[in-house]
């Protein structure tokens, strides 16, 4: 286009959003259609802008050359937006920045065409591009660096879309030969050809788009999917900063100056594995034996996991000691306990543990302490130590055999005495018994039977040394009876010979 034909373009640009009559808020130049966004009523930051920008099969406005430059500068001097975002992009890490469309780098340094003085000033989150409109300082086009995620008031946006110009087809297909290798376990390689109708037909490529998203999200078109614009001459991107061992989607297409290109299928690529970013969780240990501690926990959280827990191992060793710690290797990323043996009672040990892929070992947990039982006895119970333990065991016995000998003393004892009381009750009893029946039975006998009964009284009691010594001693005042039954075979011994005495007449023999 030449500059007059230029200058009649922006000349009626700018009638139009002067009068506001014609109702032109886009306009061509060379392949590109071009739309201007004043500052609206609300305020939008670059990533909306562009977010607005794509809903309409646009992008941000990217400049590929001085005349585009040079239009747009021209354009926007009449308009009342301050200033304008643009597709112009810095990277984080290496400050290099690129244009949206083409991926296209742009010299940054500080101060130089097409930045503005002191421009760009790379602070912290200044990653986006806005185009100056002059307002008295001469900035006419001149860029200045901007946060990506900061409304501006006086902040206005330019879309650019390709339009069909001379000698340029539409492509029928999708780059070919599209595929994603993993390089490391945050990067992949994406390669592709340029498609057929690209070298039949000699259609010029603007470059192409890299989308690519978890495979786990929603579409790749979608806000959550990741877009990167590469220029003509690239045919592979290594793509980074990704996640360990996570499986991916990629698709690509390509940009020219009349329409893009199909999408290409979906490929899934899955990042490397690598060594576990945490070490496994709730760890706990205790005691089993006098001689054995159980140490149990869980596996990392997935996503830091890095790939497939293949094991577990187990650090332990006295605390405090200057010995070299002794590891367990648990295989398998399942079994989450493990039991340590052969250790030394009533010791404190110090335990760790870490997770482990086929790539290495992983960060280890904090250390966790625990001490061995004094003593193990079957019944699971800690106990004291041997001697204090046989003490013990001792004291129990001799105190049982104690009580095993009392008990049945004590109920002989008691036997004994109930049985003496029970005696003596008897005996009182008897006595008091025989008295009465024998006053009753001397009261109830004949005249003759008397003096029989009374001789086998006497008789018995002259039997008693103890009776003849108190009737000598004069102390035996009260007659006492004894408790003999009248039918007994004595009784009738002695009253048969009573009565053989008195039918003689011998007198003198008799025992009364």
């Amino acid at each position: 286009m030449s500059r007059k034909q230029m200058f009649f373009a922006v000349v009626l640009v700018i009638t139009c959003f002067i009068s506001k009559s014609c109702g032109l808020t886009s306009f061509l130049f060379g392949c590109s259609n071009y739309t201007f966004h004043e500052s609206p009523l609300f305020p939008l930051t670059w990533v909306q802008s562009m977010r607005w920008c794509n809903s309409s099969g646009s992008d941000l406005v990217s400049i590929d050359e001085f005349k585009e430059w040079e239009f747009l500068a021209k354009a926007i001097q009449e308009l009342r937006s301050m200033r304008y975002f643009i597709g112009l992009r810095g990277d984080k890490k290496t400050r290099q920045w690129t244009w949206l469309s083409n991926g296209k780098s742009l010299n940054a340094s500080r101060g130089e065409f097409p930045w503005a003085k002191g421009e760009p000033t790379n602070n912290e989150g200044m990653n986006c591009a806005t185009m100056y409109n002059d307002y008295g300082q001469d900035l006419f086009g001149q860029f200045d660096d901007w946060n990506c995620h900061l409304r501006r008031f006086d902040t206005g946006y330019i879309c650019e879309s390709a339009v069909a110009c001379k000698d340029h087809k539409a492509l029928s297909e999708a780059p070919i030969s599209f595929n994603v290798t993993s390089l490391t376990a945050t990067s992949v390689s994406a390669s592709r050809q340029l498609p057929q109708d690209v070298l039949l037909y000699r259609i010029a490529v603007r470059g192409f788009k890299l989308h690519y998203r978890l495979r786990s999200s929603s579409a790749l078109q979608s806000s959550e999917a990741t877009t990167i614009v590469l220029n003509d001459s690239c045919m592979s991107k290594d793509v980074s900063g990704l996640e360990k061992y996570t499986e991916y989607e990629f698709q690509v297409l390509t940009l020219t100056g009349f329409a893009n290109s199909p999408v290409s299928s979906v490929k899934v690529v899955r990042t490397m594995e690598d060594v576990p970013s945490v070490a496994p969780v709730n760890l706990t240990v205790a005691f089993e034996t006098s001689t054995s501690i159980l140490a149990s926990w869980l596996l990392p959280p997935v996503d830091s996991r890095s790939g497939i827990i293949m094991g577990f191992k187990l650090f332990y060793k006295r605390k405090g000691s200057a010995e070299s710690e002794n590891t367990v290797v648990v295989q398998g990323g399942t079994t989450l306990r493990k039991t340590i043996t052969g250790l030394l009672k009533y010791t404190e040990y110090e335990v760790q543990v870490l997770a482990y892929t086929s790539v290495g070992d992983g960060p280890r947990t904090p250390v966790k302490t625990v001490t061995t039982a004094r003593e193990f006895s079957k019944t699971g119970r800690t106990g004291q130590t041997g001697h204090d333990s046989r003490f013990v065991i001792a004291v129990i016995t001799f105190s049982c055999v104690i009580l095993l000998l009392l008990i049945p003393i004590g109920l002989l004892l008691w036997r004994v005495r109930k049985i003496s009381r029970q005696n003596t009750n008897a005996l009182e009893k008897l006595r008091t018994l025989g008295q009465a029946k024998s006053d009753g039975a001397l009261m109830s006998l004949g005249e003759r039977e008397q003096p029989a009964y009374m001789a086998l009284q006497w008789h018995l009691r002259g039997q008693s040394r103890e009776h003849r010594y108190q009737t000598s001693k004069g102390k035996l005042e009260n007659t006492e009876y004894y408790n003999v039954p009248l039918n007994s075979e004595y009784y009738n011994v002695q009253l048969k010979r009573v009565n053989a005495l008195r039918d003689s007449g011998d007198y003198e023999n008799a025992p009364f």
